[in-house]
């Protein structure tokens, strides 16, 4: 049979585990199947030990360095009320730690979550709710702090962009130049915030990029702040098919399931929001 927690390692270097959150320098960060406590996180070690007094002392010193940072993301996320950190090993004697966040809404908040049922423990969480929360946590750690796993051999399940945790009581100040980039396609450069309800883009726009004719279930508001683009509207060949050039200072409303199309005819930076917010949009599918 083997150990669980080694097993989910090598899922999680074969991008087979979407609850990975990042490859910290002795653990890996995992989103616990539990959320009864929403942003409950696991932090494996990276190799098999079954007792933490079998690590050297500069490597316990490390394990206890990535506890301290996954909890500091926690405390950025959530803000909780207290945070409990449990290395136990009873089940599986592989070296972890539960770090699981208790919130001013706590049924119990002067005991531990193992006395809760089964049901409150797993909680309800879709899987998107999931991802969202998981590249939040991501965002939420310094980036000298974290190395997030690479293609080869360590992928990168979901983009390193902060995002509101469902239920956050909490407000987050960001500053673009902190937030981490992704280029979907050519000729564009991207930073995201996703937010429970809406999400919201600062994007460049490098002069000649064009993303062809797509729809989505989202409504987009599309804020030029500079340069022109202009967008197709409608169903290509048909009689409705129109063009609009957009420019600084203009903003394009963009209801659910129109078809578009964009094209930046100078370099252009744009804001885009989208509600219902959603990882992946019309130029992630391209």
């Amino acid at each position: 049979m083997g150990c669980e927690l080694c097993h989910r390692l090598v899922r999680a270097r074969s991008d087979q585990d979407p609850s990975l959150i990042a490859d910290l320098d002795e653990c890996s960060a995992v989103l616990c199947d539990n959320q009864g406590s929403r942003g409950w996180c696991v932090l494996i070690l990276k190799r098999h030990v079954e007792h933490l007094d079998e690590l050297d002392v500069a490597c316990q010193q490390r394990v206890f360095g990535d506890v301290a940072r996954i909890g500091a993301a926690i405390r950025r996320v959530f803000g909780p009320v207290r945070l409990n950190y449990e290395c136990l090993g009873n089940q599986v004697p592989h070296v972890h730690w539960h770090i699981i966040p208790r919130h001013a809404d706590d049924p119990t908040p002067r005991q531990t979550v193992w006395g809760w049922t089964p049901g409150a423990l797993q909680g309800s969480m879709t899987d998107d709710a999931r991802a969202i929360l998981i590249t939040r946590l991501r965002a939420a750690l310094e980036p000298h702090e974290v190395t997030v796993m690479p293609k080869t051999p360590f992928p990168t399940p979901t983009p390193t962009i902060p995002t509101a945790a469902p239920g956050s009581l909490t407000a987050t100040r960001y500053r673009w130049s902190d937030l981490p980039q992704d280029r979907p396609m050519e000729l564009i450069a991207r930073r995201r915030v996703i937010g429970e309800k809406a999400m919201l883009s600062y994007v460049n726009l490098t002069k000649g990029f064009s993303v062809g004719t797509h729809a989505h279930e989202n409504e987009q508001i599309a804020c030029v702040l500079s340069g022109r683009v202009r967008f197709g509207i409608g169903v290509e060949g048909s009689r409705e098919r129109h063009e609009l050039i957009v420019e600084g200072g203009e903003v394009l409303l963009l209801p659910a399931n129109v078809p578009h199309s964009a094209f930046a005819i100078e370099d252009s930076v744009v804001l885009d929001v989208f509600s219902p917010p959603s990882a992946a949009t019309g130029i992630d599918k391209r």
